[in-house]
């Protein structure tokens, strides 16, 4: 599962597909808060589980990234002095 804090919503994908929300609309004051992921299955079946340090997530988040850069970019203005300057626009400021 992931936290969506633009939509305020937590999802859920499996095997690199997303699965839709499970929640929507959440407060804020609960996502400001320290989230820990739980599992509970009553079964004998073997699972597995990825919470990303060993390896990495399949689901692609690119997508999910380049969404919530196009609803925050409108929020933010450049000035044409800052850029005749050389400055870069990009957070991170490199290639």
């Amino acid at each position: 599962c992931g936290i969506d804090y633009v939509a305020q919503g937590i999802f859920f994908t499996l095997n690199g597909k997303f699965l839709g929300y499970g929640w929507k609309n959440i407060g804020v004051e609960f996502l400001h808060n320290d989230l820990y992921p739980v599992v509970g299955i009553d079964t004998n079946a073997p699972i597995s589980l990825n919470m990303g340090t060993s390896r990495p997530f399949q689901y692609d988040l690119s997508e999910f990234h380049q969404k919530h850069a196009n609803l925050i970019a409108p929020q933010y203005q450049f000035s044409t002095k800052s850029s005749q300057r050389g400055a870069s626009n990009s957070c991170g400021g490199g290639a």
